[in-house]
């Protein structure tokens, strides 16, 4: 018996979703559930269902109890996770979030506790995940006609994710930095960029800052696509050629589930605010 553990938000979902899918292949006579507990109380929702029409098998709580501890909410995740010693059937992902090479290949019950960032988790998965991971049509003329010109000119995806991460303790603010200067720098020498289109928290902050690094070339800041319809962001991401991804594991999916060849991927080697932190930027991806 394997259990995952979900929790977080919808990019951070997938990536545990991923890890799921990979421990169904590589231990196809394993039962394989994911625990939801820790959204009873979570500021955020499970939306792998609604987006995406994910079915899923949940452990119960007794289940959990055979392998790790049954917390019932957020909450007592939250402290109890702090204080009481890691069971031998748990696999927690390490501090540093660096890759566990043997946490697929694991045998016997276990329990997995992380975000499991790193494709090669579940790289040999990838024709599942393109396929789990399918958008519904656009509804609306906006993303409709943006989506149509994606799809046949050379465009390049920017992801700018500022307001909660101004002041974090644990991830990067990468606007105050030269990240992005650098990155678009990159792209126009590289590629024959026809079209930048930007998506952000803050879309005055990227007029402000991005749009005079882009002036001799169209720029379209993607400002309409607001609270449940966040999600269409991503989806226009993936339509994208070229990906300048924030350290976010939203725009990590927007590039990683894009199609068209040839493509650009670049992301920060500043992710995490955190000692040796592994930042999980795949190695054929470029980074800055």
């Amino acid at each position: 018996m394997k259990i995952v553990k979900i929790l977080g938000g919808l990019g951070n979902q997938m990536f545990q979703y991923a890890l799921y899918t990979a421990l169904q292949r590589h231990h196809p006579d394993e039962m394989v559930m994911a625990d939801l507990h820790g959204f009873n109380g979570y500021r955020r929702k499970y939306q792998l269902n609604e987006v995406f029409g994910i079915d899923i098998k949940q452990a119960t709580c007794g289940m959990i109890a055979h392998v790790a501890y049954p917390y019932p909410n957020f909450q007592s995740w939250r402290f109890g996770s702090k204080l009481l010693p890691k069971r031998r059937t748990m696999c927690v992902e390490p501090h540093n979030f660096a890759i566990d090479h043997v946490a697929i290949s694991r045998q016997g019950n276990t329990y997995y506790d992380g975000y499991w960032q790193h494709e090669e988790y579940f790289s040999d998965c990838r024709d599942i995940l393109m396929e789990r991971f399918h958008f519904p049509d656009f509804a609306d003329e906006a993303n409709t006609a943006l989506a149509q010109r994606l799809e046949k000119e050379e465009a390049v995806s920017i992801h700018v994710r500022r307001t909660d991460y101004i002041g974090d303790k644990l991830f990067y603010d990468l606007t105050a930095t030269d990240y992005y200067t650098q990155a678009i720098h990159y792209i126009r020498q590289h590629a024959q960029a026809q079209l930048f289109c930007i998506f952000s928290d803050d879309i005055v902050w990227c007029k402000n800052h991005l749009q005079p690094l882009l002036n001799d070339v169209e720029a379209i800041f993607a400002d309409w696509n607001n609270g449940k319809q966040g999600i269409q962001d991503m989806h226009l991401m993936t339509l994208c050629r070229h990906h300048i991804i924030a350290n976010s594991s939203f725009s990590w999916w927007g590039a990683w589930l894009a199609t068209q060849t040839g493509a650009i991927n670049i992301g920060p080697k500043l992710w995490w605010r955190r000692q040796a932190a592994v930042t999980p930027v795949p190695s054929h991806w470029i980074t800055i």
